[in-house]
Order: C-alpha cells, then structure tokens, then sequence
C-alpha cells in the first residue's frame, strides 16, 4: 500500500509538473508569436526599408539597391528634367533614352566607387581659378557618405513616404536635396523616383552659370592686377594712327606709333599692344593686336612705329578714310620679361553669349563643361 500511495503522489507531482511546461509552453508561444508578429509588421514599415537601404550602401551593393530601387523608372523621370533644362544635351534621336542610360552608369560608376581620395592643400592665391577651371563633377566624390549622413523619412500617405537626402556639391557652392518617392508592393518598399527632380535640375542649371559668372569675375580680377602691372613697369605715354594714299591712291599705309617708358628695373624683351583705332567722332574702326620684339632696359624708351598697306577700296580702308582724323588707343595685352616671367591679358569668358558650338543653341557658360560636350568620334 505504501509503494501504492508513492506512486499515486508521483503522478500527482508530475501533472502539476506537467500543467506548469504546458502553460510555460503556450506562454513562450503565444509571447513568440506576438513578438514575431512585431517583427513582421516592423519589417513593413518605411522605417524598416530605409534602414534597409542603409545598410545596402554600407558599402553599396549594387544588387541589393537593385531590389530596392527603381533605377529605370527613376533614370527616366530625371531625363525628362535634364531636357526642360538642357535641352541641348545630347540632342538627337532617343535624347531622353540616353540621357537615362548615362544617368543609369553614372551612378553605378559612383556606387562602385571607394571613398574619395584626400585632398592635397593648394595655394590660397591660385586655389579658386585652379577649383573653378576643374572639371565639373555632377555627382560628388562622396555623393554616397552624404545619402548616408542626411538620410530622413516622413511618411506621405498609406503606402507612400519620402525620403530625403542633402547632397552638397563643393563645385556649385550648392546643396541640393533631393527626395525620393517610396512606395509599398507586395515584395517590399521601392524607390520609384525623384520627386523634385524638375526643381533640382533647374537649381543646378542656375548654379552651373553662377559657377562660370564668378570664373568670369576671376578673370576680370586677375587681368586688372596684371594690367596695373604692367603699367607701373611700362607706361604707355602716347599713341597716335594715322592713314594715307598712295601710288596714285591704289593703296591706303595706316601707321600705328606707340611711345612707352620703362620705369622699372627689368628690361623687357617682348610686347604686345591691343590697339583700337577710333575716328573723328570716337567710333571704334579697327582693333589688332601688334607685336614686336626688342630690348627696352630700366630707364629707355619704347619707341615703335607698325604700318599696314591696304587695298584703297577696301571696305576698312574706306573706313579710315572716313574717320581721319584717326585717334589710337592702347593697352598692353602681353609683355615679356627678361626674367622669363610673360605677363598676359587672357581672354575672359563670358556666360551670356550664346556657345559657338554647332548646333549648341544654349549659353556659352554651359559650352566648355566637359559633360555637356559632343563626343569625339
């Protein structure tokens, strides 16, 4: 009886025992359960996609932002903003196509790329003509640190969010953001497009002719210190033209007289003047650049006659014959020294005109951007 009763308790011990790992079990279950459904609706959200998107950028992965993003339809979206704005950019047949396909390599070629090289310091005097002459790199360097560093997201509606990133871009002076539509399919959250991307290109079309307007102010600057220069070494005293006929008035010999003096300690070997002819009533007739070569030392006198013989019926000798009595201005354009240094006026672009080039119906600011030039064939 007794080893009876010792059974009869063992088994009541062990139902209790077994109701315990019964309700521990279904509570472990059901806690499983909810924190899994959490983690389910947690990985739904935008949040969770942005986190995503993260990470594959930490360091880009092409294939996973590939699943993430709409590269094609966000390509497209661009190029159409690119054409509003660049309309002369890759003009031709298949134009939007193809600015989509560059789009597309551009920013795989930044995604591949690894963090940007260190930059070497540069002397302050010629640091921003040497930073304004660059080449023009539309996508930063670090286009994929910035994404990372300023990435937001607030939600837009059910199934929509915006995400947000600020790209600064040391060459324009310019931060641009750009926001990106996200929307919810059933295999996840994508990226479908730029949302302001209308905006964004034309804030960068204002930006890229700000860039050239203060290279053009560079220019200016740079050409004054030069010509003061030149005029503290070597003053121009006088300038006189004059024209007349010749050989039974077949020929018309205008003659340019230019008087200087060296007023510095270095003799100077090699000039250059921009000589504007004027008439009687001060309109410009003529403009030449006239050279010569010859030492003046400290103290001498540059002292130089250039002369032109021209057909008398000519359209410019008829000008001249006009405009008598002729008037002269001078400017040094280019002087060198014996020291080897050459001081120069150089030629100052101008963003306003309109591009030389063939078929570039746009501002010469956009002309010479390497990016927006014809391919070599």
């Amino acid at each position: 009886m007794k080893i009876f009763k010792q059974f009869l308790d063992m088994l009541q011990k062990r139902k209790w025992l077994a109701i315990v790992l019964g309700i521990t079990v279904v509570c472990a279950l059901c806690a499983g359960g909810y924190f899994g459904w959490q983690e389910y609706q947690r990985r739904q959200t935008s949040q969770f996609a942005m986190e995503k998107l993260r990470e594959a950028l930490s360091p880009p992965n092409p294939r996973e932002l590939a699943a993430m993003v709409d590269f094609h339809s966000l390509a497209n979206e661009l190029a159409k903003a690119i054409v509003r704005h660049f309309s002369f950019y890759m003009q031709g047949d298949d134009q939007e196509r193809n600015i989509s396909r560059m789009l597309q390599t551009a920013l795989l070629r930044r995604f591949r790329e690894g963090p940007p090289p260190s930059k070497t310091p540069v002397n302050e005097e010629t640091s921003e003509v040497k930073a304004l002459q660059e080449d023009l790199q539309i996508l930063p360097t670090n286009f994929v640190e910035q994404m990372l560093n300023t990435m937001t997201l607030r939600e837009n509606g059910p199934g929509a969010a915006l995400l947000s990133v600020k790209i600064e871009n040391s060459q324009l002076k310019k931060t641009f953001t750009l926001i990106f539509n996200m929307q919810k399919t059933p295999d996840g959250w994508i990226i479908r497009n730029i949302a302001n991307s209308n905006e964004v290109a034309g804030q960068m079309a204002e930006a890229m002719l700000a860039r050239h307007n203060r290279l053009r102010e560079v220019y200016l600057e740079k050409n004054a210190n030069t010509a003061k220069k030149m005029n503290e070494l070597l003053p121009i005293l006088s300038c006189s033209a004059d024209a007349g006929l010749i050989g039974n008035g077949k020929f018309l010999v205008m003659t340019v007289h230019v008087l200087a003096r060296n007023k510095g300690n270095i003799q100077v070997n090699n000039f250059s003047a921009d000589i504007r002819i004027l008439g009687k009533d001060g309109s410009e007739i003529e403009q030449r650049f006239l050279n010569t070569a010859k030492p003046v030392g400290p103290g001498e006198d540059f002292n130089h006659r250039w002369a032109f013989e021209l057909d008398s019926q000519a359209p410019l000798a008829q000008k001249l014959l006009m405009g008598i009595p002729l008037q002269c201005r001078a400017s040094w354009q280019t002087l060198g020294l014996n020291n080897r240094q050459v001081w120069h006026i150089e030629e100052v672009p101008n963003p306003d005109r309109i591009c030389p080039l063939e078929g570039h119906d746009h501002p010469e600011g956009f002309c010479f951007t390497p990016v927006f030039l014809p391919e070599k064939k």
